[in-house]
């Protein structure tokens, strides 16, 4: 999960909720939000990987329920460089070493 609902501390450790947005998100959000289809950037991809680090992240898994659920998939295809697999009813792309 890039996000969700949380406290921690923020630049400054002040309180705050969620986790820190990262670029990735910040993108993802914002196909959540509007929708739209957009070539992604070769630096959008450059920060998808640095997220994919920071968080160790090993898969993405993206639900059918989601919104702008085909704007999403595209974004996370030309992020990830691959097309996803359907596993137990999500889109799934595997980010394994």
């Amino acid at each position: 999960m890039v996000s969700g609902y949380f406290l921690v501390p923020d630049e400054h450790g002040r309180g705050a909720y969620g986790a820190p947005g990262r670029p990735t998100t910040v993108l993802l959000t914002h196909i959540v939000r509007y929708g739209g289809t957009r070539q992604v950037t070769a630096a959008q991809r450059i920060a998808f990987r640095a997220g994919l680090r920071y968080w160790h992240t090993a898969i993405v898994a993206l639900s059918p329920y989601a919104p702008h659920y085909d704007d999403l998939r595209y974004a996370l295809n030309q992020l990830t460089g691959q097309s996803a697999r359907q596993v137990q009813g999500v889109l799934r792309w595997d980010m394994g070493k």
